[in-house]
């Protein structure tokens, strides 16, 4: 758990309990007879709009694209994403661009996700990077649910943006993963909360001179996850060849859970490489795996 700076916690308590049920998005991914996933359920409302599913990962898989109608998020904005990945399916949900969070008063905006994997699925969420406006106030929740066999992959990316160059902050951002088994024993809790006018200090051992950042987390309760952390390693060391102003660090998650890579970067195009090179080295080495589940 990573906790940077302090915000008002019973207000996010009160965040976190009162909206969870409010969804603009439900999708349920089903495995066909022939062997394909599918969508077999999709509601979607304002803002977003998903438009057919597409082959991504393997001939097999389905690929959801999310898109906004709304120009970002907004002050008071409620945002709730339900998936549900039944057994023996692959299927991999993203956004078509970066998500605006845009300069607010007092308020604040919600964003929560639940994510459920069955046993034996695979199941990617990749949303683009989020773009943090002046005085922009942001709460994120992610939920997973891991069965036996399943595999989660979920990424973020964050970016201070100020347009005017007045060297004006974000107001605060908030992001809480909790992963739990079938049995809704808690896995794993990653929470971190910082204030813009923090970030902008650029601290040693924090940001630096930094101005974006991003996670990659690989969940897989029951699968053997040192083969996936070695070839990351031997990325990770690469990239710090290249001389790249970028700073990442890989660990394995509480309760074998999985592996987490962070990522610190000298803007989104730089962090958006790196992003899309450990999703390669994941492909490269769970595809096999993935191919197996389907073709059974």
């Amino acid at each position: 758990m990573v906790e940077v700076s302090v915000t008002n916690h019973d207000l996010l308590e009160q965040i976190y309990t009162i909206d969870s049920n409010k969804l603009q998005v439900d999708l349920n991914f089903e495995r066909s007879h022939s062997g394909s996933t599918f969508l077999s359920r999709q509601y979607v409302s304002y803002p977003f709009h998903l438009g057919r599913t597409l082959n991504h990962l393997t001939p097999t898989g389905a690929t959801a694209i999310l898109q906004s109608c709304s120009g970002g998020l907004f002050e008071h904005e409620r945002i709730g994403i339900k998936i549900h990945a039944c057994s023996n399916t692959t299927a991999h949900i993203g956004n078509a661009a970066a998500t605006i969070v845009h300069t607010m008063g007092n308020g604040y905006a919600f964003s929560s996700a639940h994510i459920e994997a069955e046993s034996d699925a695979y199941l990617e969420y990749i949303p683009n990077l989020t773009i943090l406006f002046p005085a922009a106030r942001l709460v994120s929740e992610i939920e997973v649910v891991l069965h036996p066999g399943s595999i989660v992959v979920i990424s973020d990316g964050y970016l201070s943006h100020d347009p005017d160059f007045s060297d004006s902050a974000f107001g605060f951002l908030d992001v809480k993963l909790t992963v739990y088994d079938e049995k809704r024993s808690l896995l794993v809790r990653d929470h971190f909360n910082i204030e813009g006018c923090i970030w902008n200090r650029k601290l040693s051992g924090l940001s630096g001179s930094f101005t974006a950042h991003g996670n990659i987390f690989v969940l897989a309760k029951d699968n053997d996850i040192k083969k996936l952390k070695y070839h990351l390693d031997n990325l990770i060391t690469q990239i710090f060849n290249s001389c790249l102003r970028v700073d990442i660090g890989i660990g394995i998650l509480p309760n074998r859970a999985g592996i987490v890579v962070r990522i610190l970067s000298d803007g989104s195009a730089l962090l958006r490489y790196v992003l899309s090179e450990v999703l390669k080295v994941l492909h490269q080495q769970i595809g096999n795996q993935i191919e197996v589940v389907l073709s059974s």
